[in-house]
C-alpha cells in the first residue's frame, strides 16, 4: 500500500513554525521556490506524452489561477504562497498513477515541505487537504463533482477547473477526450461511438451541476463559463 499522507503527516511532528512573508510575493518569485521548481521539472521530464490534459501546461495554468484567486480573495502571502505550492504538486501524482491518486499528490507535497524546510505541520495539512479535495465524487445522481471543506481547498478546485469559465474551456475538453481516447481527436462530431457520446454528456452535466467556491471565482469566471 505504500506510505500514505497520514503517515507522512505524523513523521512531521517536528516541523518548524513555517514561513512569515511580510509582503506579496510575484508569481514568478514563486515559481522559483525550490519545492515547486522540482515538481515542475519532474512533471516536464517524466509525465508520459499520452497525458494530453494532466501535463505540465495544466500544472502552469492552475498555480496561476489560484495565485490570482487567492490574490482577489485578499489571503496574506504566506497562504498565497502554499497554494501556489499546492497547485504545484496537485497532479504530481500522475507519475505514479491515474486513478485515485490525490492521496500520492498530498504525500509527496508534504514529504517535499519537508525536505525544503520552514514550512510548518498546519501548513503541510492545508497543502495536503487541499490537495485530496481536488478528487471528484460521484454524486447520487452519477454527475462527478468537487466537494472542498477547507478554504485552501476551496480556492484549488476553483483554479483546477477554472477552464470551466475560461474561453480554452473546448481546447481543455478536447484534451480529455484525447487522453480518454488514447489516439487524437481533432473534432467530436466525427466520432459517433458511445465512448465519445457518453464523454460529451458527462461533460455537459458536469458543467451544469458545477459551482464556484470562493466569490473570487465567481467573479472572474462566472461570465465566460456562462458563455461555454
Amino acid at each position: 500500500m505504500g506510505i500514505q499522507f497520514s503517515d507522512v503527516v505524523k513523521a512531521s511532528q517536528t516541523s518548524s513554525p513555517g514561513h512569515d512573508r511580510q509582503a506579496m510575493p510575484s508569481f514568478d518569485e514563486l515559481k522559483e521556490l525550490p519545492i515547486v521548481k522540482t515538481a515542475l521539472d519532474d512533471l516536464g521530464e517524466r509525465l508520459p506524452d499520452n497525458l494530453h490534459y494532466h501535463c505540465l501546461q495544466h500544472t502552469l495554468n492552475v498555480m496561476e489561477e489560484v495565485y490570482g484567486l487567492a490574490v482577489k480573495g485578499n489571503l496574506n502571502p504566506n497562504d498565497v504562497e502554499l497554494l501556489v505550492v499546492a497547485a504545484a504538486e496537485h497532479d504530481w501524482s500522475y507519475l505514479e498513477r491515474t486513478k485515485n491518486n490525490e492521496p500520492i499528490g498530498a504525500r509527496e507535497a508534504v514529504l517535499g515541505m519537508m525536505k525544503s524546510g520552514g514550512y510548518s505541520l498546519p501548513d503541510m495539512i492545508g497543502v495536503g487537504r487541499a490537495i485530496l479535495a481536488t478528487a471528484l465524487e460521484k454524486r447520487d445522481d452519477g454527475v462527478m463533482v468537487q466537494n472542498p471543506r477547507t478554504e485552501f481547498g476551496r480556492y484549488l478546485c476553483d483554479a483546477d477547473l477554472s477552464g470551466f469559465g475560461r474561453e480554452r474551456f473546448f481546447r481543455d475538453s478536447l484534451n480529455v477526450l484525447n487522453e480518454i481516447m488514447g489516439v487524437p481527436v481533432t473534432d467530436p462530431a466525427e466520432l459517433k461511438n458511445e465512448q465519445v457520446s457518453g464523454f460529451l454528456k458527462g461533460t455537459l452535466r458536469m458543467v451544469e451541476a458545477h459551482h464556484w467556491h470562493t466569490p473570487a471565482a465567481a467573479e472572474m469566471y462566472g461570465e465566460q463559463k456562462a458563455k461555454n
